[in-house]
Parts: structure tokens; sequence; C-alpha cells
């Protein structure tokens, strides 16, 4: 079991396909992730266009807590997490990894890119398929990233899902 001061996330342990959201912001209250309010109903509505559910799925977030503003964090504590968060990762073993947003998918990466020079295409990330795409909360802010994120999803529809 995992320890819940390390709660990486929720979800399907057996998921193939595992999300990693953004930390939980402080207005996301106890809830483990930044997929609640607005942007948690778009994502479910993205999932059930391809016919999933969060119950299929693992929703993972990179580190527990968002750091205070303009801080760098502390270091050791992002290496400390990123072990547990690749452990975690093993144990569940997804064909697929999903970064939602610029930032996830840049500390996934390791790289400081704009997300159009990430998203549409795989990377690889230790021995796992990873896909960096629009968080939902940048969709409704702007709905042009519509299109571009529904691409993504058919690809996990068409690639990843028996």
């Amino acid at each position: 079991h995992v320890n819940s001061d390390v709660n990486f996330g929720g979800g399907n342990e057996n998921a193939n396909i595992v999300f990693i959201a953004e930390s939980k912001s402080q207005k996301d209250g106890d809830h483990n992730n930044s997929l609640t309010g607005e942007a948690g109903q778009l994502f479910d509505k993205i999932l059930s266009a391809i016919k999933l559910t969060r119950a299929d799925v693992y929703i993972s977030n990179i580190f527990k807590h968002i750091p205070p503003e303009n801080s760098d964090s502390n270091q050791s504590n992002i290496k400390i997490c990123e072990s547990h968060f690749q452990q975690h990762l093993q144990l569940i073993n997804p064909t697929l990894v999903v970064a939602l947003g610029e930032d996830v998918g840049n500390k996934m990466l390791n790289v400081n890119e704009p997300i159009e020079n990430l998203n549409g295409k795989i990377h690889k990330l230790e021995n796992f398929n990873l896909m960096v795409t629009y968080h939902p909360d940048a969709i409704l802010k702007n709905p042009k990233l519509k299109q571009p994120t529904w691409e993504d999803f058919k690809k996990i529809r068409d690639n990843y899902l028996n």
C-alpha cells in the first residue's frame, strides 16, 4: 500500500493509461489532483468520448502539493518525490502515460519547451510511452485547443485501448 504522505493519485491500479495532472492546488481542498470542478467535468467528457471513465484509468500527480509561488521548491524533496513517483509507475505498469499540460510535460521529460513542441508525438520516459496533451483548464480558457486535444485522445483510443 502506498504511504498516504506520498499519495500520488487514484483510480485503477491495473490501468493501461495513467494521466498525470498538476499537483493539487489549495482551491481543490481535499481532492488529490487538479481535475476537479469545470476542468474535471470536461476531462470526464473527453474520456467518455473514447469510451473510458475514471474507473478505467489512473490519475496521478507529479508532486503532491504545489510549492509556494515563485519558489523553486526544495530540490531534494522533488528528487524524493520523483523516485516514489517512478516506483509507483512501475507498479501500475501502464502502456501509456499522458501528461496534462506544459508544466507536467516539461517536468516529466526534464526539458523546457512550449507545449506545441511536445504535443502530437510519443516520447519515451524510461520504458513508458509518454504523450503530452493540453490540460482541461487550458481548453476552457482557449477553445481552439479542443481540436489538438481531440487528436491526442483519438490516438489514445486507436493505439492504446484494446
